[in-house]
């Protein structure tokens, strides 16, 4: 059994309660031991896996040997994707305890996005009125998982997001338009949307500082998921740009080489 990831696209703390978000599988992926076509990745820890140890504190049986590339805790939903994978190879249902694993991880009720999206395996958007199904665009994306860690809790992050969800909801209504009606991201709004998140103080200075750098160069750049130190995500013109404005990022920040994540999406 396989299971992909989740990248958030846009839509980041509105989901609850103003707009639709839209996400997508990432690449990278956690599996079951019997898949042998998938390697473990140098990242990938079976020891930072808390899912597997909350799992067993409620009661529950857990799988060993899950492997992949997939990184914990850095917004592509793999505490969901582990819930599900232990869960699925143990032969037990999975909403409840997925939400109560996700919810004692996190410290809040999970809005149900990293279950629709783990469980369906495909592109969507999930909102007020939970998920609906959508075309996957063509996306071109790297990763940078930032060395440093901002201390700021999520329901600070939460609130400085809401706090300027007038201007967050209009651009991704417009987003969301783009995907459905031409299938594909409108790269200024992304871009505007990117520059905003940028201005709200939530990313570590690792973070903050390869955002910023790209935002210069014309690439839209933000965090994923929670947003707080969290993977930060570069979305590419083209083979060229990626090629390009990694190697300025890389001569700035020559740490960033060792979180970078190539092809996310």
């Amino acid at each position: 059994m396989v299971v992909h990831g989740r990248l958030t696209v846009f839509g980041e703390y509105l989901m609850h309660r103003h707009a639709e978000g839209y996400v997508v599988p990432t690449r990278q992926r956690l599996a079951s031991p019997d898949e042998t076509t998938v390697c473990a990745h140098p990242r990938y820890d079976p020891r930072l896996d808390s899912v597997a140890r909350r799992l067993r504190e409620m009661g529950l049986p857990t799988h060993p040997g899950i492997r992949g590339d997939l990184p914990l805790g850095f917004g592509f939903a793999s505490s969901t994707a582990l819930a599900v994978l232990h869960l699925s190879l143990t032969g037990r249902d999975h909403r409840a305890p997925v939400d109560e694993a996700d919810r004692s991880v996190h410290g809040f009720p999970p809005s149900g996005m990293d279950f629709e999206s783990v469980k369906r395996q495909e592109a969507g958007f999930f909102g007020p009125a939970g998920w609906r199904d959508a075309d996957r665009v063509p996306l071109l994306c790297s990763a940078f998982v930032p060395p440093d860690r901002l201390a700021m809790s999520f329901h600070e992050v939460w609130r400085r997001v809401v706090d300027r969800a007038d201007a967050l909801t209009r651009l991704v209504a417009h987003l969301t338009r783009g995907v459905e009606t031409a299938g594909e991201l409108d790269r200024d709004a992304l871009f505007d949307y990117s520059a905003l998140l940028a201005t709200l103080g939530v990313y570590s200075r690792s973070a903050q500082d390869v955002v910023a750098l790209l935002l210069s160069r014309g690439v839209p750049a933000k965090a994923t998921g929670g947003l707080r130190n969290k993977a930060v995500i570069a979305f590419w013109r083209d083979e060229a740009e990626r090629t390009t404005s990694l190697a300025a990022l890389l001569r700035h920040h020559p740490e960033a080489e060792s979180g970078l994540i190539a092809e996310v999406s």
